[in-house]
């Protein structure tokens, strides 16, 4: 199996199935200006089994994060060494959540968390996204709750880099709070 592409950019806005939403086009229609016609690979959960590990505390699996979604776990991938986040869904993805997760795979931007592969059985089970070090929440309780003020500008300009890109390809986010925008 080959290594994934990592994340590029520094802040992004986690843009899963629970975050990006409502379409700003008329009669719901996605409208992407200059989108490729790649899908998102597909990983079955037999072949992400084999190369993957979710139980690197070897008793259980390290949560990063967990949400109406679904639960996010770290992954490492053990061809490579590379850490990946796992989200785990907790249900059966909508057919507008397969189209928006589509418009934002096909219209990247270094500034939105890109979901690299959907982790399928007879259905999909799994989004694998780069692994990100951590949240602004997180970030700013480590820095005891100061940050420059152009730490705060380069986050806060990330953050809108993004969202700016969402509403260009005529997505909105519905979830914005600290611990949505992940750094690298």
């Amino acid at each position: 199996m080959e290594p994934l592409p990592g994340a590029a950019g520094h802040t992004a806005v986690a843009a899963g199935s629970a975050c990006v939403g409502e379409t700003i086009a008329e009669g719901g229609a996605l409208v992407l200006a200059s989108a490729s016609r790649q899908d998102i690979p597909h990983i079955c959960n037999k072949d992400f089994q084999k190369d993957y590990e979710t139980s690197l505390a070897k008793t259980r699996e390290q949560v990063l994060g967990e949400g109406s979604e679904g639960k996010v776990v770290l992954a490492l991938q053990r061809s490579t060494g590379q850490l990946f986040a796992l989200k785990r869904l907790k249900q059966q993805m909508g057919e507008r959540d397969m189209d928006v997760l589509q418009a934002v795979f096909r219209c990247p931007h270094p500034n939105l968390a890109h979901v690299l592969a959907i982790i399928v059985s007879d259905k999909p089970i799994g989004l694998l996204y780069p692994y990100m070090d951590e949240d602004v929440d997180a970030y700013w309780r480590r820095h005891f709750k100061f940050l420059p003020v152009q730490e705060i500008v380069r986050i806060v300009h990330g953050t809108l880099s993004g969202v700016k890109h969402l509403h260009s390809i005529k997505l909105i986010h519905r979830d914005i709070k600290q611990s949505n925008v992940l750094l690298t």
